[in-house]
């Protein structure tokens, strides 16, 4: 995926964004721990690669997962 990105910017192969509504009552509390403990599990889900300051590419996995929780309601 970072090869396509460096070699095509303007490319939107690996993008995908995805928009709900959810009719009814939300437990938030419980939506927050459930991708929290979504991104605890996967560290794919909690890893950036820098490229593009560095000389080198840099692979940097965080500890933790999610910081903030942001919705609309």
């Amino acid at each position: 995926m970072l090869f396509h990105t460096v070699m095509e910017p303007e490319s939107q192969a690996y993008y995908e964004q995805v928009r709900m509504t959810i009719r009814g009552e939300l437990n938030l509390e419980a939506l927050q721990k459930s991708f929290q403990a979504l991104v605890q599990r996967h560290e794919t889900l909690r890893s950036n690669i820098y490229h593009k300051s560095a000389s080198r590419s840099r692979l940097i996995v965080l500890r933790s997962g999610i910081q903030r929780f942001i919705t609309r309601i």
